[in-house]
């Protein structure tokens, strides 16, 4: 078994692990002591919050010394089985991140980490519209940058092995690998535009583990302003199709993803004062 699918398999037993160095910046953001983790997965950053609230904003800046409820979100039910098993979350619930079942302003922070990307393009704004809808006070969202966000290498091994496989792919195994294709690319400019913010480093957008983490108060963000998303051209996965074999749908996803129109790295545009910042940082002595 090759490496995509490898990951491919522990996403169908335990859900979705993204890099957990991506949690340490994003906890920095959260606010209030209410957080909704959409897309939770595996639950490896709900433990994380559970473990280390001390990391967050809310601890750092507002001296809350721990969460009054964590609820976890996920579509899929074998993630949500493994974080009621671990119970890692208040309120474990099975869900799309596009109909989330939380009333109006239930919780200060929304938080959707290295999720928003297994999105089709045409459910993006709905999603960040039910981040915006849920929390009273701000949104975090993670997800990788735009020259990151498809691994080309990755996706032609996985495109060479439909044609190796032992047996034919069913629709359940289909759902699976599908879901953790990523479909969507969200450009820093349009983010801005939307009223998000995030870190730069001599202009450029901070990367962390190949992803920007953008964050917003509530009142900040008008997604009309966000503009296209850009992504796969399957607009959904089939619903009601009796083919016996699912190897053609997943082969058409995958090779759509080869033609999403992703950016580039920009040049760099900095100052010297900005170089003088950068090299003061890296040659800082440890304490």
């Amino acid at each position: 078994m090759n490496a995509v699918l490898t990951y491919r398999e522990r996403m169908r037993t335990m859900g979705v692990t993204s890099p957990p160095e991506i949690g340490p910046a994003a906890f920095r953001r959260i606010v209030g002591s209410s957080v909704a983790d959409v897309g939770c997965g595996s639950g490896v950053f709900g433990f994380m919050l559970r473990s280390a609230w001390y990391l967050t904003g809310a601890w750092i800046d507002e001296g809350i010394a721990k969460p009054d409820r964590l609820i976890g979100v996920d579509f899929s039910p074998v993630a949500i089985a493994n974080v009621k098993r671990h119970a890692i979350y208040d309120d474990p619930r099975l869900a799309d991140a596009t109909r989330l079942p939380l009333s109006d302003g239930e919780v200060d922070t929304a938080l959707s980490m290295e999720n928003i990307e297994h999105l089709f393009p045409a459910e993006i704004p709905g999603a960040l519209a039910e981040l915006c809808r849920v929390s009273r006070r701000r949104v975090v969202v993670t997800t990788p940058a735009p020259w990151r966000v498809i691994h080309h290498p990755w996706v032609r091994v996985e495109l060479a092995s439909i044609d190796t496989a032992n047996a034919p792919m069913a629709r359940t195994e289909f759902l699976v690998r599908s879901g953790q294709v990523h479909k969507s690319v969200l450009f820093p400019h349009q983010m801005r535009a939307a009223g998000f913010e995030f870190r730069t480093f001599m202009r450029s957008p901070m990367i962390t583990a190949d992803s920007i983490i953008y964050w917003a108060d509530v009142d900040a963000i008008r997604l009309d302003r966000l503009g296209e998303v850009l992504g796969t051209s399957v607009s959904a996965y089939p619903e009601h199709d009796s083919r016996p074999h699912w190897d053609e749908a997943y082969r058409e996803l995958l090779a759509s993803t080869l033609d999403i129109p992703l950016s580039r790295r920009q040049p760099i545009r900095t100052t010297l004062a900005e170089v003088g910042r950068a090299l003061k940082v890296a040659v800082r002595p440890h304490t």
